[in-house]
């Protein structure tokens, strides 16, 4: 899909109905990998970051928080503006990603 589609535009979404499928198998594989992530937190054998866009429809924010709270050491947690898509460079918050990242990675 291009960037630019307006997927707030009515005839788009019809369009994306009738065109896009998702089998169910997909969604409850999506959830097990979930459920994984909050099993295997606590075996995380080192310091990490997670960044949530606090527009993210696919990674819900009070998700992220609940698996944050699964480590046995505590990551940095920073929430920026944006959606899933933040970690792509056509979107307009992967500058802020980068920035935060980058503070992070080279935290004096």
């Amino acid at each position: 899909m291009l960037p630019d589609t307006d997927l707030m535009d009515a005839n788009i979404q019809t369009q994306l109905r009738k065109l896009v499928t998702l089998r169910t198998e997909s969604l409850v594989q999506l959830r097990e990998v979930g459920k994984l992530a909050l099993v295997n937190a606590p075996k995380v054998p080192c310091s990490c970051v997670i960044i949530q866009g606090t527009d993210d429809k696919t990674v819900i924010v009070r998700y992220t928080q609940r698996l944050v709270g699964q480590f046995e050491t505590k990551p940095t947690y920073i929430e920026i503006p944006g959606g899933h898509e933040f970690t792509k460079p056509f979107d307009p918050h992967y500058a802020r990603l980068k920035q935060v990242f980058l503070e992070q990675v080279f935290e004096p």
